[in-house]
């Protein structure tokens, strides 16, 4: 490994190699490279310099915007976006309750995206617009989805348990989840966002139980930070879920309490309606068979009456052969008086019963609608005994979720208060600890190395840089900061001059030209130099430690010229691969 360093970064290096060689120490480098284990989950990202930067907000814009499509209809299943980028599928099913709906954010084979940040910042953008989430608790969540995604990647049986036919059925095992690797991102990546079968806000519309089960965080866990921030965060959302669910069921409760009691009213109520109704039926009953009666005898005097005008018709009739007769006229005129005295009985007798049959229809009228208003009364009584057992069953539900959501952030707490104390322990065997900055190959074929920390007492990792892109395995300590050659080619990839900050090992400045991928950086004094691209040509630049350039060479070289500073000139292979020596003072060509 090329690795040039200041007299005090040097003491450090041949310390650290007594002590290797004295006591065989060895490096844990399992902390870093632990890529591929099913349970912890190191992303791998393209931490060098880039092309074009997007702005945080224009990649959470990404996720706004597929958001927007579901705000106002999250009821119905549907799907948004470009599916040869970023394609969100809307997949639940109202029809059942078995398992879990879901909101399924496919990365087509189009996108850039090439940072775990950023597919969270996707995630919260999404989750902000599509169910009103906050700022902080959407990025919370988004960090827990993706690490859930990377954990569960390829297991589809375990989607397939966990997910309804309308989710899986967009699932395919090699895209399932979110793979490590950002490089294979593009068009292979599913990323499932469980959606809550219990909801009683916007803030359990997630499945905040799922997403950070032992597995996830126990890959947390092998962060640096043991992940403590973030699952704080989430043990604050539970603990909020948990109030929140407590009021619904204390609401739910009382509701339930009072639909009860009015069942209990209206119950009575039907009760009474119902014997009303039964006693009106038996008045009804009771006219109907007076009216029956009063019919037969309207009937019978109608016969009566029938049977006395015949009577007289005959004796009538008879009258009128012997006109004579007086003895057959008053006959005649009797049984006449007799006959309409029948048919005024008769004509009594019918009005009567008509009189009746009207009572008894009336009777009857009123029974009807008392017994339907009875029956009415016993539905309604019904319909609120089953209101209020929904609202008791909704009851059990908020609290059984505040109670489990209650449950999981006091284990989640004392989980991370057990973490909390062993960092502060490591931290105070680090804090005297003698320590060495140093690289790591982060890829072999490419040769791209990481600065990693190590304690010289324990041989542990410290601290690991996220730029995995330095090249050539070649660093310096320029003081207050390390210089080096870092990035890849590729898709707004650049590979430029940086300058990585001691102590978070991030990249905090470079270059604004990109610098050749096979090009060598030397140091001479305050002077770096290293071949950067010049319109279609290469050059040999001298930079400062601030990467400001100072110089470009007057002649153009080779990509991958070796670099050699003398006292009397910097030698470089030219692009007409022959040798150039360069002037010390601005790089002009001396031969």
């Amino acid at each position: 490994m090329h690795f040039i360093q200041d007299k005090k970064f040097q003491f450090f290096l041949f310390l650290f190699c007594c002590m290797a060689s004295l006591f065989a120490l060895d490096v844990d480098t399992k902390e870093i490279q632990n890529v591929g284990t099913t349970d912890v989950i190191t992303f791998q990202n393209y931490t060098g310099p880039h092309l074009h930067i997007d702005s945080a907000a224009a990649i959470t814009s990404i996720g706004t915007a597929l958001g927007r499509a579901f705000a106002s209809r999250r009821s119905v299943a549907g799907t948004a976006g470009d599916p040869n980028r970023y394609y969100v599928i809307h997949a639940i099913d109202p029809s059942t309750s078995e398992k879990l709906d879901a909101d399924i954010l496919m990365l087509g084979a189009g996108v850039g995206v090439d940072h775990i940040d950023n597919v969270r910042r996707i995630i919260s953008g999404y989750l902000r617009q599509s169910y009103g989430y906050s700022a902080s608790d959407a990025a919370t969540l988004a960090t827990f989805i993706t690490v859930y995604n990377a954990v569960y990647r390829g297991k589809l049986s375990v989607f397939t348990d966990r997910y309804k036919d309308v989710v899986t059925k967009n699932l395919t095992a090699d895209k399932v989840g979110i793979a490590i690797n950002y490089k294979d991102w593009p068009g292979n990546t599913q990323l499932v966002i469980p959606l809550s079968n219990v909801q009683f806000s916007s803030l359990s519309t997630i499945d905040t139980s799922i997403i950070s089960d032992k597995t996830v965080v126990d890959s947390l866990r092998t962060e640096d930070d043991k992940g403590i921030d973030v699952r704080k965060d989430m043990v604050d959302i539970k603990e909020r879920e948990a109030d929140i669910a407590a009021d619904a069921a204390d609401r739910a409760q009382k509701e339930a309490d009072e639909l009860s009691r009015q069942t209990a009213e209206q119950d009575a109520l039907a009760q009474q309606m119902d014997k009303d109704a039964d006693t009106a039926q038996d008045d009804a009953d009771a006219a109907r068979r007076d009216a029956e009666k009063a019919a037969q005898d309207a009937e019978l005097a109608r016969q009566q009456a029938e049977e006395a005008q015949r009577a007289a018709d005959e004796a009538a009739e008879e009258a009128s052969k012997h006109p004579k007769n007086k003895k057959a006229q008053n006959a005649a005129e009797e049984k006449q008086s007799e006959a309409d005295a029948a048919a005024a009985e008769a004509q009594k007798k019918q009005q009567d019963a008509d009189t009746k049959s009207e009572d008894a229809t009336l009777k009857q009228e009123q029974a009807d609608k008392l017994k339907q208003e009875a029956e009415d009364a016993k539905k309604l009584a019904e319909q609120q005994a089953q209101a209020a057992q929904a609202a008791a069953d909704e009851a059990a539900r908020a609290k059984q979720l505040s109670e489990e959501k209650q449950s999981e952030a006091s284990a989640d707490r004392g989980a991370i208060a057990k973490d909390m104390q062993d960092l502060l322990e490591t931290e105070k065997a680090n804090a005297g600890a003698p320590m060495l900055e140093g690289m790591i190959l982060t890829n072999a074929e490419e040769k791209l190395s990481g600065i990693v920390r190590v304690n010289l007492d324990t041989g542990k990792v410290v601290k690991s840089s996220p730029v995995t892109v330095i090249r050539n395995r070649t660093l310096y300590d320029a003081g207050v900061a390390f210089i080096a050659i870092a990035g890849e080619s590729g898709e707004n990839h650049a590979i430029k001059l940086v300058q990585l900050d001691k102590n978070s090992m991030e990249i905090v400045k470079e270059s604004d030209d990109s610098v050749s991928p096979d090009s060598v950086l030397v140091q001479n004094g305050s002077s770096y130099y290293c071949v950067i691209e010049s319109g279609k040509s290469w050059v040999l630049a001298e930079y400062d430690a601030e990467i400001t350039k100072r110089h470009v060479s007057s002649v153009t070289v080779d990509p991958s010229s070796p670099v050699t500073v003398t006292e009397k000139g910097i030698m470089v292979t030219g692009s007409d691969n022959m040798i150039k020596i360069l002037s010390l003072e601005d790089l002009s060509a001396i031969k």
